[in-house]
């Protein structure tokens, strides 16, 4: 990972926070309400698809298996997130996952413990910290082997910041400027939000959190971001069955991603653990 990468991550940061704070200010200022509903619905589905079922259930735990075609539409849809390629999500993500609230010397090696730094957690700072902090501070080493071995992902993670810069540009030519602000700029910004969201919120016990499984860390499902988030607020259930395309576990919990994956997209069991 070069300086001119960690360049490129605070790039995408700060677009996806002017984006998110730009399209408030104007709702708020110009009253315009409906192209601020329509775009966040827009969001909502994009996330629904390249966060839940493609980046988190399927290339960063490899829950299910898929075919050739489908494995294609997960990989480069993707790319309209913002948020870092397959590659790079499912680095990060597998190392929370493997130090997730487990302390060494008073700290923690998971990149957004909100235990270990409160702030960094709730704004998502830790993506574009220095490179000594993914790397010396919280050791960062494993890659994903068998995203190294798919060709799709890679040439993804290896042009990633090339096709963005094509579609902010291209965006701003055919869309105009509220059209890249709002369909282009925000969507970032959500993900960011909605990622703080089960950073902090699912680590931290609040109003609405409970645990079914008593393992060792601190996460929490909670019944209104499970609501929110249409599934991805049952942290607690998720982090004891990893593996599972379902995070609802018991009586009055629903994943509708997990039902989307097992009618569109699952083909058969996955064998491989990551």
């Amino acid at each position: 990972m070069k300086i001119n990468t960690m360049f490129k991550y605070r790039f995408m940061w700060v677009l996806g926070v002017v984006g998110l704070l730009g399209t408030i200010g104007y709702t708020v200022y110009s009253g315009e309400w409906m192209y601020w509903l329509v775009s966040y619905v827009y969001f909502r589905v994009l996330w629904f698809f390249t966060n839940n079922i493609a980046l988190h259930r399927y290339f960063a735990h490899r829950g299910y298996k898929t075919g050739h075609k489908r494995h294609k539409f997960l990989a480069w849809i993707t790319v309209l997130a913002g948020v870092g390629s397959p590659f790079t999500w499912t680095i990060h993500h597998r190392h929370h996952h493997r130090y997730s609230d487990k302390f060494e010397n008073g700290k923690t090696k998971d990149l957004h413990s909100p235990h270990d730094n409160k702030w960094r957690s709730i704004l998502g700072t830790w993506a574009i910290m220095e490179l000594s902090l993914w790397l010396d501070e919280k050791q960062v080493k494993r890659f994903p082997k068998d995203l190294m071995r798919d060709p799709t992902v890679m040439f993804i993670h290896n042009h990633y910041y090339k096709m963005w810069f094509a579609i902010f540009i291209a965006s701003l030519i055919f869309g105009g400027w509220q059209f890249c602000l709002f369909f282009v700029m925000q969507p970032i910004g959500w993900n960011l939000f909605h990622g703080a969201l089960v950073n902090y919120f699912n680590h931290t016990p609040i109003y609405g959190s409970y645990r079914n499984y008593d393992i060792d860390d601190t996460t929490y499902n909670n019944k209104f971001i499970h609501i929110f988030l249409l599934g991805e607020g049952l942290h607690n259930n998720h982090h004891a069955q990893p593996y599972n395309i379902s995070q609802a576990h018991k009586l009055g919990e629903f994943d509708p991603a997990a039902w989307i994956i097992e009618r569109f997209f699952k083909v058969e069991n996955s064998v491989e653990k990551t």
